[in-house]
């Protein structure tokens, strides 16, 4: 990298660093995967990460970076036949697409589908539309469950 472009990207970095916009991404809890499953009083936490605050573009990018981590704490667990952590994905619309879209979340979302049974990870997903599903998740799931809850319409007087 040339000395101009390393001092824009400095320069960037600065602007970046001191933008109010971003002091809200500079607060709260650490992302430490293993520190979040750590049992507690013998039991493991749940964890629930919501992103429906966010925007399209926003969502696809935490959620990549959130999945990165767990895919890197998976890695890091020995090998199990034991359930140890279950990821749940609820609506998964845009972020496992089929080929060629390629979000932030895909990669690490497939590879936990893979690998991840083998260190005692499991992952859900869930969407109201399987044909939005990449065929490389969809071809590492173990369970499918596909229908329509339906239920009896009642008008109230």
């Amino acid at each position: 990298m040339s000395p101009k472009d390393r001092r824009n990207l400095a320069a960037a970095l600065n602007t970046l660093l001191a933008s109010p916009t971003f002091a809200s991404w500079r607060q709260g809890v650490s992302l430490d995967i293993r520190e979040w499953l750590t049992p507690r009083n013998g039991k493991t936490p749940a964890i629930i990460v919501s992103v429906a605050h966010l925007d399209d573009e926003e969502r696809a990018l935490v959620l990549g970076v959130l999945l990165e981590e767990i895919l890197a704490y998976t890695r890091s667990l020995s090998g199990s036949r034991r359930l140890k952590t279950l990821v749940v994905f609820d609506e998964v619309y845009g972020l496992l697409p089929p080929y060629p879209a390629n979000p932030p979340t895909k990669r690490p979302t497939v590879a936990l589908m893979k690998q991840g049974r083998a260190f005692g990870v499991g992952v859900v997903v869930a969407t109201q539309n399987p044909m939005d599903l990449d065929y490389r998740a969809l071809s590492n799931a173990g369970f499918w469950a596909v229908g329509r809850l339906q239920t009896e319409l009642t008008t109230s007087a």
